[in-house]
């Protein structure tokens, strides 16, 4: 179900964001060879620092973040420079004994 889910989803790692699980979407928005990279290697350098901070954030709070309008500079189709996409977005903790 996940895999298939038109939303981006990505399941990450601490104490440095791995990426331990992305879907389709998430691959096709961010790249094919994601998984067991850190988020900052994989999310574009013009986000990358907001948004891990972002992570710390989920992580200490343990509180589920949403974010809105979230400007994502992406790789066009054709290889042929950058477009801009605009997400809605959010984070989650994972809770229990087996937290990462």
């Amino acid at each position: 179900m996940v895999e298939q889910a038109p939303s981006i989803m990505a399941l990450v790692r601490e104490p440095c964001h791995r990426i331990v699980l992305a879907n389709a979407a998430f691959r096709r928005l961010f790249g094919a060879d994601i998984v067991n990279r850190v988020a900052q290697e994989v999310l574009p350098p013009q986000i990358a620092g907001a948004a891990i901070e972002k992570l710390h954030q989920v992580y200490r709070s343990a509180t589920p973040m949403a974010f809105s309008a979230v400007e994502i500079p992406v790789l066009r189709h054709d290889q042929r420079g950058t477009e801009l996409r605009v997400l809605d977005c959010g984070s989650a903790p994972k809770l229990g004994p087996s937290r990462f």
